[in-house]
């Protein structure tokens, strides 16, 4: 399918050390942004898994999930030993004050990356909007979302950034119509504060344009 949203996963697959990259999509898509695909599979995920490792398939996801439990552990471990970057604690201190019952919401940006590393509860419930445009109507989005809990037992918590504020401050109108409680968080990273994290912030000006 399409590509993930982590840079790093997608940089570690478009790496140079393999000499097959396989793209299986169900619908056929050309979709090959790093220039890699060697052999195209049309057709499921689950299909093409079992075709290729047969019956070793549920032995070989226990493993690579394991792997991950345990890098994630190392992750978090890491994080609660020291200082971490303020954008993240927020995220966390978000994660916190929240309850088992309500709803994260996450602008697109930085915020839904630093939920989920900040994230400590596997069950709780978290979304994030993707799009051409990803931080455009997070308010709106929320709103949307508890509307559809129509609860006012259960709370929505929204983390963005002051620009994806900017975007969708009118998407606060919508709250009128909802029952359920919300907080928003915004945080005041002075905007575009992932594209310092991209190669085009290596460019100076224009990167700052």
């Amino acid at each position: 399918g399409q590509e993930p949203t982590s840079r790093a996963v997608c940089e570690y697959a478009a790496s140079p050390r393999r000499d097959a990259y396989w793209a299986v999509d169900p619908h056929g898509r050309y979709l090959d942004p790093a220039h890699r695909v060697t052999d195209w599979w049309s057709t499921s995920i689950v299909s093409a898994a079992h075709a290729l490792i047969g019956g070793a398939l549920e032995t070989a996801v226990d493993g690579w999930l394991d792997a991950w439990r345990r890098a994630q552990d190392r992750v978090r471990a890491s994080l609660s030993d020291g200082p971490i970057p303020e954008e993240l604690a927020v995220a966390r201190a978000v994660a916190r004050a929240a309850s088992d019952d309500d709803l994260l919401v996450a602008a697109s940006s930085m915020p839904v990356r630093d939920l989920e590393l900040g994230l400590e509860a596997p069950g709780r419930r978290a979304v994030a909007s993707r799009g051409s445009n990803g931080i455009d109507g997070t308010l709106s989005t929320a709103a949307g979302a508890g509307w559809a809990l129509g609860s006012a037992e259960r709370r929505v918590w929204v983390t963005l950034g002051d620009l994806a504020a900017l975007h969708d401050v009118g998407g606060l109108l919508a709250w009128s119509e909802v029952s359920t409680s919300v907080t928003v968080v915004v945080v005041n990273n002075d905007g575009g504060g992932i594209f310092g994290r991209l190669l085009v912030s290596t460019f100076g000006r224009v990167s700052e344009r």
